[in-house]
């Protein structure tokens, strides 16, 4: 018997702000002319594309891909890929969507930010700022075309701090990707536990750069299952260990991603997550079913207790 109706396994997980992700979320790379718009978007938290001569947005809805072709073909004579230019427009303006998370690269893909869109796309006005250093420095403002972005984290990720899994995408051809076939690569690197799907994410970063032990693997597994043995007991509810998934990267350091549709686990991998990784948690005890007061947790977490003890 489950320990939770679906609802309030949803409102656990957004009491203890564990990331609920949209079922129907895009994902999209975004590159930025080799780095040279990097900052401008980053700092700017907006992404563009460019091809400035077409500005009418309402016109860029509705034209046909073959239309738009042929009209990039006469003004930009030099474009030797008038098609998949065309192709590019068309998805920044019809298929980028508000909610969609998107990453853009530094120069030589040194650096990679995360974020997520925010705006409907919109046409930039240059400000008096714009024109009078366009006067001064002799260039016009470019990549007029824009989506306003909320950035994740505190700065953009290295190269060496991405899922190894997602670095394919970096050699992907185009000025907008679909990252879809890398959105789970994406979600953990940006989460340490999240919902998507009917299933519950929870992310293990191993750092050791060391041969893992087999023992030791095998007891971090178990006392999972042993947590989960527990909470059966206090809920007076049965939990299948076959509910739960794995995947992981055995050479390490590298990710191990538990995976769960059974709302009863739920709360049994969020508190692992949260104590792992840290917790900023504040929800009713009544949503347990066990008694009533509140929980209010605010710590840094296991993790980063045990790095800071062995950096210092």
């Amino acid at each position: 018997m489950e320990a939770f109706t679906k609802d309030e396994a949803m409102l656990l997980l957004s009491c203890a702000e564990i990331p609920i992700i949209n079922d129907f979320v895009n994902y999209w790379f975004i590159r930025t002319s080799g780095g040279d718009n990097f900052e401008n978007f980053y700092f700017g938290n907006y992404v563009a594309i460019g091809w400035d001569e077409f500005d009418d947005l309402n016109m860029l809805k509705e034209v046909s891909h073959d239309t738009l072709k042929n009209q990039i073909e006469n003004i930009y004579p030099e474009d030797t890929k008038p098609g998949s230019a065309a192709s590019q427009i068309q998805r920044f303006v019809n298929e980028v969507k508000i909610g969609d998370y998107i990453l853009i690269p530094g120069t030589n893909c040194d650096r990679i930010a995360f974020g997520v869109i925010t705006s409907d796309v919109f046409l930039y006005e240059p400000t008096e700022q714009d024109k009078l250093d366009a006067i001064f420095d002799g260039i016009e403002p470019a990549f007029l075309k824009r989506r306003n972005v909320a950035w994740f984290a505190d700065g953009p990720f290295t190269r060496n701090e991405l899922d190894p899994l997602l670095l394919p995408i970096i050699y992907s051809y185009g000025t907008i990707v679909n990252a879809n076939p890398y959105s789970d690569f994406i979600n953990r690197t940006l989460y340490n536990s999240y919902y998507r799907d009917g299933q519950l994410h929870s992310i293990f970063n191993v750092t050791k750069r060391k041969n893992i032990q087999a023992y030791d693997l095998c007891s971090f597994i178990n006392t999972i299952f042993e947590s989960l043995d527990i909470y059966s007991k206090l809920m007076d509810c049965e939990v299948d260990h076959k509910e739960l998934s794995i995947k992981a990267s055995i050479n390490s350091p590298g990710p191990i991603e538990i995976i769960t549709a059974a709302t009863s686990i739920f709360i049994v991998l969020s508190s692992i997550s949260l104590l792992l990784n840290g917790a900023k948690v504040k929800f009713s005890f009544n949503i347990f079913n066990i008694a009533s007061g509140e929980v209010n947790i605010d710590s840094p977490g296991l993790l980063e207790k045990n790095t800071k003890a062995t950096t210092e």
